[in-house]
């Protein structure tokens, strides 16, 4: 096993490691992410993010909902019922189609930037490279539930703000 291959194990933690890894390696071998499917991804969405410790993206995933459908809303000068079944079609196209295509891309370029952070924190010391690694990735399934509920909660204010009658 090569110093690299290692430290995406490291990363990757215990759960799909040879999945993934497959996919970094091919990856590496192309310099660049392709694009494959991912069930989770297209299941789970942000909560496989979250999972995978990957906040910044899912705090991404959470903001584009709204963004998409006040973009929607602001872009196209349709009626009510237009402007909802278009917003509908692109968010099940972003949630049923292009998250589930990039899904794995998104998590190789978290894992570049981690792998980076951790050659730059401890050049030319692979253990604490690695330790490094098995500390911030892996998977996180104690706070998701919590976070996802705070997130739904703060969506459910928002989306409840009361509106002045007129």
């Amino acid at each position: 096993m090569t110093d690299q291959e290692k430290l995406y194990e490291a990363l990757i933690g215990y759960k799909n490691t040879n999945f993934y890894m497959a996919y970094f390696i091919r990856a590496d071998e192309r310099g660049y992410a392709p694009i494959s499917w991912n069930w989770p991804g297209l299941f789970l969405g942000m909560i496989w993010l979250l999972y995978r410790r990957n906040y910044r993206w899912g705090l991404i995933y959470f903001a584009i909902i709204p963004v998409i459908s006040i973009i929607v809303d602001l872009v196209l000068p349709l009626g009510k019922e237009a402007t909802s079944l278009f917003q509908l079609f692109c968010l099940i196209l972003f949630q049923a189609v292009y998250f589930p295509l990039h899904a794995n891309g998104i998590y190789y370029k978290w894992a570049q930037q981690e792998l980076k952070k951790a050659r730059q924190l401890y050049p030319a010391q692979l253990e604490k490279q690695i330790e490094y690694l098995g500390v911030n990735g892996g998977t996180n399934s104690q706070n998701i539930f919590l976070i996802v509920s705070i997130l739904l909660m703060l969506l459910s204010f928002i989306s409840n703000v009361p509106t002045p009658q007129v």
